[in-house]
C-alpha cells in the first residue's frame, strides 16, 4: 500500500480491518459517502497523518484506530464530540475561518 489512499465516492463504510497493519499508509482521503468506520479499520497504521472526517460519518468503532499512537481526526462533524466522549478520547473545539472544528486524538498505544 502506498503513502496516500483515496477512497472512491461510492464507498459507504470502511470495513473491519480494511487497512489493518498498512505500515506505510500516511494519508487517507475519505469521501462524503462514508457513513461508518469499523473495528480496527486502521489498526497499526502508525504513520497516519490527521484525517478529515466528513459530515456523513455517523459511527466510528472505538477500536478503529487502535495501536496508531493516537491518530488525529478532525472536522466540523458534531459526531466527533460524541465519539470522543463515549471513548474517553481528548478533543478540542477550535474556530477556523468562521467554522467550528473538532479535533480528536483517537486510538490506543
Amino acid at each position: 500500500m502506498g503513502n496516500i489512499q483515496i477512497i472512491p465516492g461510492s464507498v459507504k463504510r470502511i470495513k473491519e480491518s480494511t487497512f489493518d497493519d498498512c505500515s506505510n499508509l500516511e494519508r487517507i482521503s475519505l469521501p462524503d459517502s462514508i457513513e461508518s468506520i469499523e473495528t480496527e479499520a486502521f489498526a497499526w497504521c502508525k504513520k497516519l497523518k490527521p484525517i478529515l472526517i466528513p459530515e456523513s460519518v455517523k459511527f466510528i468503532s472505538p477500536d478503529a484506530f487502535d495501536y496508531t499512537d493516537g491518530t488525529i481526526l478532525w472536522g466540523s462533524n458534531g459526531y466527533l464530540v460524541n465519539f470522543a466522549n463515549e471513548n474517553h478520547f481528548c478533543y478540542e473545539r477550535v474556530c477556523y475561518e468562521d467554522t467550528w472544528l473538532y479535533i480528536v486524538k483517537a486510538g490506543s498505544l
